[in-house]
């Protein structure tokens, strides 16, 4: 584990030892990886949606919130993720997990996130 997981890992009261995920009401599992490029945080959201014209109608949502919607590599989940810059403070990163789970939670909640 790196510098800026650690840190945010000690201001949450976290192990280190422990997976580099989170638990967030028994709904949420972020995930974390850091790299020289920062702090990525990473949540399945659901099942990537077969029908394009869904799929084009969740990935609009990129345009208007902090969070990037994608699909992961074997394209088949919808991943939510954010990144925060190397040089993040402590409460920088409490302030950029707060945000990321309130926005995934608002996601959440759109019409078309549903899987149908």
């Amino acid at each position: 584990m790196q510098n800026l997981l650690l840190d945010l890992y000690e201001s949450l009261g976290l192990d280190p030892m422990d997976d580099p995920a989170l638990l967030i009401n028994d709904e949420l599992e972020v995930y974390f990886d850091e790299s020289d490029a920062g702090l990525e945080m990473c949540c399945p959201l659901r099942s990537l949606p077969t029908d394009s014209d869904q799929l084009q109608a969740i990935l609009s949502m990129n345009y208007a919130s902090p969070v990037t919607l994608a699909a992961d590599a074997d394209q088949s989940v919808l991943l939510a993720l954010y990144r925060l810059p190397p040089e993040s403070s402590t409460e920088d990163m409490l302030a950029g997990l707060s945000l990321y789970v309130e926005t995934i939670e608002q996601l959440r909640q759109e019409a078309v996130m549903k899987a149908a």
